[in-house]
């Protein structure tokens, strides 16, 4: 297992959600991080696979695990601007608002970004627009 990565991170990264429900129905632990502590889910958040992210919220896989430098999937999402996969997060009652580690919101990255749509459903779900960047925030 070179730097951590199962085949579940693979199934994820390429979206491949028959191969993942095989996984899932084989008891795969979808919540082993890399070494650099990104999760499966993490990926699918990364990469805009949206089955994937599916079949993990159907097996209670955590959508929120934030990597070793604390960036949750929901702000990889608004940076990658994923629209789908914040879609999902919401629907899946993430914490939109959730700052990483830096500070950043969603919201903040997305405005960084130019990704409108992804703000625009950041608005619709209700975050908070005008909260200002953390400092040295833990979670």
């Amino acid at each position: 297992m070179k730097d951590g990565i199962t085949p579940a991170f693979v199934a994820a990264f390429r979206g491949y959600v028959g191969v993942l429900e095989l996984l899932r129905d084989a008891k795969a632990d979808f919540e082993i991080p890399n070494k650099e502590g990104i999760t499966p889910a993490f990926v699918a958040a990364l990469q805009g696979q949206v089955g994937a992210l599916n079949v993990f919220r159907d097996a209670k896989v955590n959508l929120e695990a934030p990597d070793k430098n604390g960036v949750t999937p929901a702000c990889i999402a608004a940076h990658q601007g994923h629209v789908g996969v914040i879609q999902l997060l919401r629907e899946a009652n993430i914490d939109l608002a959730k700052p990483d580690a830096n500070g950043y919101t969603p919201a903040h990255i997305a405005v960084e970004k130019g990704h409108l749509k992804i703000l625009q459903l950041l608005h619709d779900s209700h975050v908070n627009l005008n909260a200002p960047i953390m400092e040295k925030y833990h979670a």
